[in-house]
């Protein structure tokens, strides 16, 4: 089978939804499409292959920028996001500074109960970094849709392998930007930390248990 031109995709009612290749891989389709179900519902969708051209991404994606209707993300040249535009909020800054891997030293370790599985905030909170990743950058457009729209980030740092992709959605009530880490990870004695600093506060914040969220 061959790489079809799209997916066509509609709902119950003969509606159509938008929808963006992701990859065709030994006669493997892997596609995504802009589903509206309710909470604890489901909803019926019908996709099919065609030969008609996908819709027209509406990001401007370069080698270190991508830029949609909400956001323009800047990568500086160690492959880090150095900029976050939010254009909705008259072009405000939302970064402090660049958002870098960090790797410290975990030769500090205070805790005597369970070392290989719990870190002590206070050894955190010693002077230990040891680099960022940024060695061996490369950095290419991974995809760029109707949907989402993707740089891919390779880097190398000592001895292991970082890939990390960027992404921002061009459809839908999506406002978030993801960067998805895949690492291949060759140290000792060793501790990886994404960093990042905004230009704005919030004292509560929301964190995931599993099977729901809590704010504290």
């Amino acid at each position: 089978a061959s790489r079809p031109e799209s997916v066509v995709v509609k709902d119950a009612e003969g509606n159509s939804v938008l929808s963006q290749i992701v990859e065709f891989e030994n006669g493997k389709l892997t596609f995504l499409f802009l589903a509206d179900v309710p909470s604890l519902g489901m909803k019926v969708y019908h996709a099919e292959m065609s030969d008609v051209a996908e819709s027209i991404a509406t990001a401007q994606v370069s080698q270190d920028k991508i830029e949609n209707d909400k956001y323009i993300v800047s990568l500086d040249a160690n492959g880090d996001i150095s900029s976050i535009i939010d254009k909705k909020s008259s072009n405000k800054e939302l970064l402090d500074s660049p958002v870098r891997l960090r790797l410290s030293t975990d030769a500090v370790n205070n805790n005597s109960t369970f070392p290989s599985w719990e870190i002590l905030y206070e050894d955190l909170l010693e002077d230990a970094t040891l680099g960022y990743v940024d060695e061996n950058v490369k950095v290419s457009v991974a995809e760029n849709g109707p949907l989402r729209s993707t740089l891919k980030v390779e880097r190398t740092k000592n001895n292991s392998i970082f890939i990390q992709y960027i992404r921002v959605y061009n459809a839908g009530e999506t406002e978030r930007i993801d960067c998805e880490n895949e690492v291949e990870w060759h140290e000792l004695t060793t501790l990886l930390k994404a960093t990042f600093s905004f230009t704005e506060s919030n004292p509560k914040a929301t964190f995931d248990l599993g099977l729901g969220a809590i704010e504290r």
